[in-house]
């Protein structure tokens, strides 16, 4: 049978991500069906899972046969200008290819999602993935109920604080791997506040590791961090930003702008290492993304664009919940500064009156219970 190219993905080869729950996935954008899943809480079992679990993945994608957990990803290579996972792994490993060789599973590349813990609460995130946000609706439960946002039962188990590398014989299956790995990814959370991250770092041979990647609220970097990058060829830090100033302030709450700037500052003296500025798409990129883009060029950095995902704030924080006069506005400013990324996205708007609501009445309680204020931070034009 020959292989669909459009659909065929190496990830399953080649790649590992343990997610923040300890969850062991082929890629980061993979959707598993619960419960079925292999947890490196039973570590013990990891080259089962990789030979038989993540085996049948592999025939599926030599079979052509789709899998559910892929949809996700596929979904998304229909919006032009994003940065598509699929293809970028597939150019990763482009001379291993199984229409160019045949092909032998082993891990290449390791993602490493070190838990919840986060010291930020962005406006997008969740408590999967922010300990920080986590705590903040256990001290405010009945004012999230209140306002519609409470955590179905499904959920609330990402209330929990997870440190899955302390489970027995974790920590030292992941040293065995990260050894053997020429990739490795870690994400979070912040990944900068886990001390094993840069013990991590400090015991790989750094010979072999072709790129050490991560992504970062850029608020956490230490001396003994720095130190562990200098040991690589290449380090590329995906830098968490979703405005300047007040804008990253808000959204990205807990964070300081100033702080963020002086460790672009710091890193951009290291030759070793690429700094790309990531931007989730979302309500509020419509007022930030001028700024942000300005200050991009400014510092010499190219801005990437993703887009959040829907069941973030009951799926009320994407840009349909924006007036159209807000949304006018933005399109004023792409017909003066052209942008084929942020116009393929703002293209795609549809009014939504209930996510509208929605929205304004999530950012409402938010102003409630953390002393910001949205309409002075991005003077929006409501609608009633």
């Amino acid at each position: 049978m020959k292989i669909d190219k459009n659909n065929f993905c190496m990830a399953p080869f080649r790649e590992v991500v343990v997610e923040t729950n300890g969850t062991l996935l082929p890629c980061c954008e993979y959707k598993y069906p619960p419960p079925k899943h292999q947890s490196l809480n039973h570590f013990d079992q990891f080259d089962t899972w990789y030979s038989d679990e993540l085996g049948q993945l592999r025939q599926r994608m030599l079979d052509n046969q789709p899998d559910p957990g892929c949809n996700y990803c596929k979904s998304k290579e229909q919006i032009p200008g994003q940065a598509h996972l699929r293809p970028y792994i597939n150019g990763k490993y482009a001379e291993q290819v199984p229409w160019v060789q045949p092909l032998s599973p082993r891990i290449d590349f390791l993602e490493i999602r070190f838990g919840n813990y986060c010291n930020l609460g962005c406006i997008m995130c969740g408590a999967y993935a922010s300990s920080t946000i986590a705590s903040e609706y256990i001290r405010h439960e009945s004012t999230f109920v209140q306002n519609g946002f409470q955590l179905h039962d499904s959920q609330r188990h990402t209330l929990k604080t997870v440190r899955w590398w302390e489970e027995p014989g974790a920590l030292d299956r992941l040293y065995t791997i990260a050894r053997g790995a020429r990739y490795i990814h870690f994400t979070g959370g912040e990944p900068m506040m886990i001390p094993e991250v840069v013990d991590i770092l400090n015991a790989m041979d750094a010979d072999r590791v072709i790129k050490v990647s991560m992504n970062s609220n850029m608020t956490r970097f230490t001396d003994r961090a720095y130190q562990a990058f200098e040991r690589f060829q290449l380090v590329h830090i995906n830098a968490s930003m979703e405005g300047v100033a007040e804008h990253n302030d808000y959204v990205r709450h807990g964070s300081d702008w100033s702080q963020i700037t002086e460790t672009v500052e710091r890193l951009r003296t290291m030759p070793n290492v690429n700094i790309m500025p990531v931007h989730v798409l979302q309500h509020t990129s419509i007022f930030a993304l001028p700024r942000l883009r300005t200050y991009c060029e400014s510092v010499g950095l190219q801005l990437k664009c993703s887009e959040v995902y829907h069941q973030s704030a009951h799926g009320n924080i994407t840009r349909d919940s924006a007036s159209p006069v807000d949304v006018q506005r933005f399109r004023d400013y792409l017909n003066d500064n052209p942008e084929p990324t942020f116009q393929a996205w703002i293209d795609k708007y549809q009014f939504d009156p209930v996510r509208h609501a929605g929205f304004h009445r999530y950012v409402n309680m938010l102003d409630s219970i953390r002393g910001t204020n949205f309409d002075s931070t991005f003077n929006p034009t409501w609608m009633d």
